[in-house]
């Protein structure tokens, strides 16, 4: 006569084989991984050296103008009134990407920081070595983003990072001898800039972006030129002119 199993011996089967089974609640497929994130309205600033990758600068200058490039931008976001604790900053290698709080006003960032970047680069730039010198390309947008385990996503992210790696930003730069290219969306010029007298959007021209598959219209304005100084015989020539005068006298 077969014996029946008991409801003891059926539960004590059951615990047994489950201790024996692989514990898959950690696995990849079970794991529940957050595709999207509330999102969180923030003004993007991102900058870049110009040139860094110049083969005349050693390892050593790459580390100087890299540590430069975080003084410079620390300093001219604090002396434009923003937190930089309140930041999120991310590091891009020869360059930086900054996400500015909501609450901090738009235009003030966009009066101010131009100017504080120009002041803080000439103040470093004057007691480095050519080598160690630099110049700076910065863009400017808003819009809304999302973050991940991975970091921050969004269209206006995208927009920021290929407005700046504009060929014609960067020509321009390279062809003046100012120190600061700033470029602002079509979207942060219509804005921000052209409702504020204070952020002098008649200094910004309209610029064309074709960057990866991103195409659009882009802001530009070059900062930090030096005029140019007057020629030596310029000096000799206004002399002689004082002398001829007084004697005629």
């Amino acid at each position: 006569m077969a014996l029946q199993p008991t409801s003891e011996s059926i539960q004590t089967s059951i615990e047994t084989a489950s201790d024996d089974m692989p514990d898959m609640s950690d696995s990849p497929q079970n794991r529940f991984i957050p595709h999207t994130s509330r999102p969180e309205h923030r003004t993007i600033v991102v900058v870049d050296v110009q040139d860094f990758t110049n083969p005349s600068r050693n390892v050593h200058d790459l580390m100087t103008v890299q540590e430069g490039a975080y003084e410079v931008l620390r300093t001219a976001l604090a002396d434009s009134g923003v937190d930089v604790d309140s930041c999120t900053i991310e590091d891009r290698g020869d360059g930086a990407l900054v996400l500015v709080p909501a609450d901090v006003p738009k235009n003030q960032l966009a009066d101010l920081l131009p100017d504080r970047l120009v002041a803080a680069l000439r103040r470093y730039n004057a007691n480095r070595s050519p080598a160690a010198q630099f110049k700076l390309r910065v863009a400017l947008d808003a819009g809304d983003i999302r973050r991940n385990g991975n970091g921050w996503v969004g269209p206006a992210l995208n927009r920021t990072f290929r407005i700046l790696d504009a060929d014609q930003v960067k020509n321009a730069l390279a062809q003046s001898n100012g120190t600061v290219a700033v470029v602002v969306s079509d979207y942060f010029y219509d804005e921000v800039i052209k409702q504020d007298p204070g952020t002098a959007p008649e200094t910004y021209r309209a610029i064309p972006v074709s960057v990866r598959n991103y195409t659009g219209t882009a802001w530009l304005r070059l900062l930090g030129e030096s005029a140019p100084s007057s020629p030596r015989w310029w000096g000799f020539l206004l002399r002689a002119l004082d002398v001829v005068r007084r004697t005629r006298r």
